[in-house]
């Protein structure tokens, strides 16, 4: 069963509450369940957060799941206003524009039990996957840039699951990944893999990013936070994220 696109959603919801001129704004934006996914309802836990902020801001938004690479790379030349949720890292902050943060987390790892890493692995810091096949999502360049700089072998995958299929398949040593997404990914597989926190690798801020060359971003911008700050206020930023994540 197909959900209706949430563009449908958002116009009706935008003329029951009597939206004057409401503006449509196109997002584009990949699978990374829980947080975005096409297949469950409210599109996860990221898109509902942003689908809220923006109907309070007055934008009608309607989005388009593409692979994340695209995603950046036409949000950066201005074809669509916004992608989510990305982290703020400074070789993204020449071309783009960040929101308030959307929530906070952190990062985790899994191997497989099957191959576990050697007796003395332990992981104090990003130096110590020095030479290990790390797999990640493409595009995930806030993961991928320090784990290369740190000397891991850096293996990319297009979706959760087949990074997941990664791992099982011994193509890569680990996955890193967001706790709640990686926790997630690797429900399918049981007591087939371990997942570590990453404790030195925690406090992520997630946010929007638009370009800063798309017209109007950096008024449409404000206008999003003062919805965002809104909606965190009035508790429905927190109502989101315990439906999907009650801890």
């Amino acid at each position: 069963m197909r959900f209706p696109k949430l563009a449908v959603l958002a116009a009706f919801l935008a003329s029951l509450a009597g939206v004057p001129n409401a503006e449509e704004v196109l997002l584009e934006i990949g699978t990374w369940p829980p947080f975005t996914d096409e297949g469950i309802p409210g599109h996860g836990i990221a898109t509902e957060i942003v689908n809220a902020a923006l109907e309070r801001a007055g934008f009608v938004p309607r989005y388009a799941f593409v692979p994340w690479k695209r995603a950046e790379a036409d949000v950066g030349i201005g074809t669509a206003f916004a992608t989510f949720p990305f982290l703020k890292i400074p070789e993204r902050e020449e071309a783009f524009l960040f929101s308030d943060p959307l929530f906070t987390s952190g990062f985790a790892l899994a191997y497989s039990r099957s191959r576990p890493p050697s007796p003395d692995f332990a992981l104090r810091s990003l130096e110590d996957l020095r030479g290990y096949g790390v797999g990640i999502i493409a595009g995930s360049n806030a993961v991928g840039y320090p784990l290369t700089a740190a000397g891991a072998r850096v293996v990319e995958a297009q979706t959760p699951d087949r990074l997941a299929a990664m791992l099982a398949g011994g193509r890569v040593d680990f996955i890193v990944e967001e706790a709640l997404v990686l926790r997630e990914m690797v429900r399918p597989y049981g007591t087939s893999f371990t997942v570590m926190e990453i404790p030195f690798w925690a406090g992520n801020q997630y946010r929007l990013m638009t370009s800063k060359r798309y017209p109007g971003s950096t008024e449409m911008l404000e206008r999003f936070n003062r919805a965002l700050a809104e909606i965190t206020g009035d508790g429905t930023l927190a109502e989101i994220i315990s439906r999907f994540d009650p801890r």
